[in-house]
């Protein structure tokens, strides 16, 4: 588990997936992942919310999942 993970503990799950595995290619496909690495927030409708690519930004990401979930 690293700091990210920690971070949203209680607040969002983290996925991590091997685009060089069927589940990987078929939901990079499906989401237009064109580089790696890749970070997608999804609401819990299952809307893509925040897009970001190359080396995390965390704090954009914390923020994206703080503002659907409402807790900081």
């Amino acid at each position: 588990m690293d700091g990210l993970e920690k971070e949203l503990a209680g607040k969002a799950s983290l996925i991590r997936l091997d685009i060089a595995a069927r589940p990987g290619r078929d939901l990079a496909y499906r989401y237009s992942v064109r580089a790696l690495p890749t970070f997608l927030v999804f609401d819990g409708k299952g809307n893509v919310v925040h897009r970001q690519f190359g080396m995390p930004d965390r704090e954009a990401i914390i923020k994206a999942v703080e503002s659907i979930t409402g807790r900081e």
